[in-house]
């Protein structure tokens, strides 16, 4: 189960339950379907737009000096500026008096309204970002991404096997047992109504994986098999204890 403690094992827990309370209510649909102000609707025409660009252009006019670190000459860019920040933070975690001294910090004060806020992140945890609305659909930044990782620009260029940093000691060569086949694998989606059981999203041509959900081949109970599409399959291999816990938690709140 990796390091998880079992506070962090509760903040999961009450996670996990109010992401399903969201999720089987279809409040989602709800919050993506909320009405924007008209303040709002102002700011995001094309008037609004080059109003603010031009806002932005007189003030970095009249404060030259806030752009010389902008863009490729910031510092904080450079390689060796960027390992060594990360070797500086690298194990370091906020103790729980400076957790406290920051909650008490912010009490009383005014946090943005996450449903109508117009930033990326805000659309994104939205889900204005899903399907056809997903910019990173768009061909040319689909080109502009792959360009920035192929080759020697990967980060995980030529490290294969041992070196990656992913190695588990060759687990991913085990074989899968002889029951964990086709007709296994459609009773566990028909079970889980043929959609992703993290991301919501429905199968379309191409099949829902079959997660194990404590990362072992041969353990094919069917609570220890969960439905999901190949991105939430691959971010599942990741931080490997903490998605265990989670999937093992929604199985339980959703009595399988």
């Amino acid at each position: 189960m990796g390091n998880l403690t079992e506070e962090h094992k509760l903040n999961i827990r009450s996670a996990v339950q109010r992401w399903w309370n969201i999720n089987s209510a279809s409040e989602l649909v709800k919050l993506r379907n909320r009405k924007i102000s008209e303040t709002q609707k102002r700011n995001i025409t094309p008037e609004g737009r080059k109003r603010r660009s031009e806002v932005m252009k007189r003030w970095h006019a009249q404060n030259p000096g806030a752009s010389l670190f902008a863009g490729d000459a910031n510092p904080s860019k450079r390689p060796e500026i960027r390992k060594k920040l990360s070797l500086a933070m690298t194990g370091k975690t906020h103790t729980k008096e400076a957790k406290e001294l920051n909650r008490i910090a912010h009490l009383g004060k005014f946090t943005h309204d996450k449903a109508s806020c117009l930033c990326s992140f805000c659309k994104a945890s939205r889900g204005e970002y899903c399907g056809a609305n997903n910019p990173a659909k768009d061909s040319l930044v689909r080109e502009k991404i792959s360009d920035s990782k192929v080759g020697e620009k990967n980060p995980m260029y030529g490290r294969t096997g041992e070196s990656s940093p992913h190695w588990k000691g060759g687990l991913s060569f085990e074989p899968y047992s002889l029951d964990f086949n086709d007709q296994t694998k459609l009773e566990v989606r028909r079970r889980d109504n043929f959609i992703c059981q993290f991301c919501g999203g429905a199968e379309d041509s191409k099949n829902l994986g079959i997660h194990h959900i404590n990362y072992n081949k041969k353990d094919n109970r069917r609570r220890n098999l969960i439905s999901l599409c190949t991105s939430c399959n691959v971010k599942a291999n990741y931080r490997r204890g903490l998605w265990q816990f989670f999937f093992e938690t929604l199985q339980e709140i959703r009595r399988i």
